[in-house]
């Protein structure tokens, strides 16, 4: 059975989905590359993932493996032209992690 995340371990996954969001509104807004969108929001959950599991509290896998493809797409698309927007694969990822920490409950 899944235990309840305290209050500050609720604040920290909502703060993170925020500021993803803010992100990606902020640059998709003003042209920025898609490649640059989906590399600031991988790097947001990363860092927010690794904060949350420093402190030992319950952090999924989907989280670290979200940030992970998300950077290496990024990067890749730096040097060689990919065939898909990756801002729409940035709020496909936003959506993703949102579902599946209010699903689980484990973000």
């Amino acid at each position: 059975m899944a235990r309840r995340k305290t209050g500050q371990e609720a604040k920290v996954e909502r703060l993170t989905w925020f500021l993803m969001v803010i992100t990606f509104l902020f640059m998709t807004n003003n042209g920025f590359d898609g490649a640059a969108t989906l590399g600031i929001v991988s790097i947001i959950l990363l860092i927010s993932g690794l904060y949350q599991w420093r402190k030992r509290w319950s952090v999924g896998p989907a989280v670290f493996l979200a940030a992970g493809i998300g950077l290496l797409a990024s990067l890749y698309a730096f040097f060689q032209p990919l065939p898909v927007d990756l801002a729409l694969v940035s709020f496909i990822l936003i959506i993703a992690v949102i579902l599946v920490g209010v699903v689980t409950n484990d973000s």
